[in-house]
C-alpha cells in the first residue's frame, strides 16, 4: 500500500532585521569603563582602610544612605549612585549616560 501524499509547501520568510548599528553599544562600553574605576576606588578603600569600611557599615546601620554616598563621592567617586543594604550586605550601583540617557549600570553587591 503506497500512502503518497501531497502536502502544500510552506517557505517560511526571513524576518528582516535593520542594518546593524554599534554606535550605542560602543558608546555605552566607553561610558562603562569609568564606573569600573570608580567601584575600583570603592572597593580598595574597603580593603585597607577598616575606618572606611566601619564608617560605610554604621551609616547603613543608622540609615543614613546619604552619609554613605559621601563617603564614597570623597574616594573621588563621580557617577550617580543607588545605595541599598540590609543586615547581610551592601549593594552599590553606579550609573552612567550617555547624549543625557542611562547607558550602562554596575553594581557591586558585598556581604557584610
Amino acid at each position: 500500500m503506497n500512502h503518497n501524499y501531497n502536502y502544500p509547501m510552506y517557505y517560511q520568510q526571513r524576518p528582516t532585521y535593520p542594518q546593524v548599528d554599534t554606535t550605542q553599544l560602543k558608546s555605552s562600553a566607553k561610558a562603562f569603563q569609568p564606573l569600573m574605576d570608580d567601584a575600583d576606588k570603592v572597593l580598595n578603600e574597603f580593603v585597607k582602610s577598616g575606618d572606611f569600611a566601619y564608617n560605610v557599615k554604621d551609616a547603613a546601620q543608622r540609615s543614613q544612605t546619604e552619609k554613605i554616598k559621601i563617603y564614597l563621592t570623597q574616594l573621588g567617586v563621580s557617577h550617580q549612585l543607588e545605595i541599598n543594604y540590609n543586615p547581610d550586605a551592601i549593594k552599590i550601583t553606579f550609573i552612567n549616560q550617555t547624549n543625557s540617557v542611562e547607558c550602562c549600570r554596575l553594581t557591586v553587591s558585598l556581604k557584610w
